[in-house]
Formats: C-alpha cells, structure tokens, sequence
C-alpha cells in the first residue's frame, strides 16, 4: 500500500510532465453490468515497444452512485502477441476507508473498448465495460 501511495503522490505534484503516453490516458466510464455508470479519470504510460501500458485511476469527482469514494484502481494492459492484438487486461480496485477490495480481468476490443468480469472481497461476481 506504501507504494501505491507514492505512485499517486508523485502523480499529484508532477503535474503535465507526469502526464500519461498511453492509450488509457484520461477520462472513461466504467459500467457493471450493464448499467450504474461510473466516471473514472486515469493516468496510464506505455512500457516496452508493443503497446503495453500501466496504470493508475480514481472516480473522477471522488463519488461514485452518490457517495464519496476514493477508491484507487491500479492495473495494466498488456500485449499478448507481436503485432498488438490480444490485449488483456487487469485492475484492481482498493478503498481503505471501506475496506472494499476487488479485482478486474478482461479484454481489449479493437476499439480500445474493455470487457471482463469483476469478482470483490465479498464473493460477488459482476461483468464491466470500460469505455
């Protein structure tokens, strides 16, 4: 967790030349199961030479269906073969403050569109997009 905190204290104060290279880079919304629309922005750098890319995101006005949340997702997208298609991604998703802990597998489409299954801490299991 120490760590995770040093990653998002050194995107705070780094400010524009901090800003992301990859494609995940800004702002996206998230849907669990199909609807409940949840406004994420993301910070993302490519790594490697074949599309790869890491991650940090938060809700972006720190809320989520109308309640505080600062939940911290942190993941990375990661090319599966040479010529960057099969794209799989991962993310998890963490709130101290709520002790809520969950995880994200998926695809990425040709459109850079995300689909997948969550599973959290409290054995529920959920399908997402992330567009």
């Amino acid at each position: 967790m120490n760590r995770i905190c040093i990653i998002l204290a050194a995107m705070a104060v780094a400010g524009p030349a901090f800003a992301g290279s990859g494609s995940l880079n800004g702002n996206h919304t998230i849907t669990i199961n199909g609807n409940s629309d949840r406004a994420i922005i993301c910070n993302s750098h490519r790594f490697g030479g074949d599309g790869s890319q890491r991650f940090a995101c938060e809700y972006a006005d720190q809320t989520a269906l109308g309640q505080p949340n600062d939940s911290l997702f942190i993941g990375e997208i990661s090319t599966m073969n040479t010529n960057g298609q099969n794209r799989a991604f991962q993310m998890t998703q963490v709130d101290d403050q709520s002790q809520y802990y969950a995880v994200y597998s998926g695809q990425v489409s040709s459109a850079g569109a995300v689909s997948g299954t969550v599973v959290d801490n409290s054995g529920n299991t959920f399908s997402f997009t992330l567009n």
